[in-house]
């Protein structure tokens, strides 16, 4: 394991196209040099990297987009400063298919305007960057396999635009511990994984979630979603972890949960 500050020297080789020093222990800022990296392609700086410099040269803008080549930028787990703008971020790295800034130090905000978003985006985490807004850009990410957003101040309803990111090409979805209150209709037929727990969601269960016949996991945990567990949910054979306590659900549990299909745990306390 490394530690110490980045050399300068490291980042002068012209034709460099990937960096990793994840799982280290570096302190200090960022050298400059880094930015000017053209041909830099993956830049991966996550878990115990402590760096505590400003990387924004503004609320619209970072040093990162200087680096136009970017395929995939990984800043996850570190203690950056610093406001980002998520649009002006998608739309300056045009060849981007991948961005993790959750746990960094950085606060994401989106301001919900019409982007440029690479096709073949197919990895996003924000955990815990204090976005402000679920993002309509997504909307744009056709070939997104994990959106995660849990940690975040997103609030109120999804909007239905949520339901169509992605298409069958989405694996897992992570909105959990933010403020949303209603879910969108979802088209999500492929996912394997996906939790909202601990939200304020509200009304029935969402009969779409139903038609997900590739989904393991399912948490809804800790909301305000009322009436009854629908008997549909029998129909995803595939689900191996279902909790659905500390909501307002009433009646009987469906015997399609205690039944058949590969349903291993499932938790439906304080209901």
């Amino acid at each position: 394991m490394l530690n110490g500050t980045l050399p300068s020297l490291l980042f002068t080789l012209p034709f460099i196209e990937e960096i990793n020093l994840g799982f280290n222990l570096f302190s200090g800022g960022l050298p400059l040099e880094l930015f000017k990296c053209r041909s830099l392609k993956v830049l991966l700086l996550r878990d115990q990297n402590l760096f505590d410099g400003e990387v924004n040269q503004g609320l619209n803008s970072s040093l990162f987009i200087q680096l136009v080549n970017l395929n995939f930028l990984d800043l996850q787990s570190n203690s950056f400063k610093g406001v980002w703008n998520f649009e002006t971020l998608l739309s300056s790295l045009p060849n981007l298919t991948g961005l993790d800034l959750s746990y960094s130090g950085l606060t994401v905000l989106s301001h919900n305007s019409t982007t440029y978003v690479n096709p073949n985006f197919w990895f996003l985490n924000l955990a815990s960057c204090n976005l402000n807004a679920f993002p309509k850009s997504l909307r744009a990410m056709k070939n997104l396999q994990y959106l995660l957003l849990y940690g975040n101040n997103i609030q109120g309803r999804i909007p239905d635009l949520a339901g169509e990111i992605g298409g069958n090409r989405l694996i897992a979805v992570d909105l959990s511990n933010n403020s949303i209150t209603g879910l969108p209709q979802f088209q999500w037929d492929g996912i394997t994984q996906l939790s909202f727990q601990s939200n304020m969601i509200q009304g029935p269960f969402p009969p779409s979630i139903c038609n997900m016949s590739n989904l393991q996991y399912l948490d809804l945990s800790n909301n305000s979603i009322d009436g009854v567990i629908p008997q549909c949910i029998g129909n995803i054979h595939s689900l191996g972890m279902l909790h659905l306590g500390a909501n307002l659900f009433n009646g009987t549990i469906p015997d399609a949960c205690t039944d058949y299909g590969q349903l291993t745990w499932f938790m439906s306390t304080e209901n």
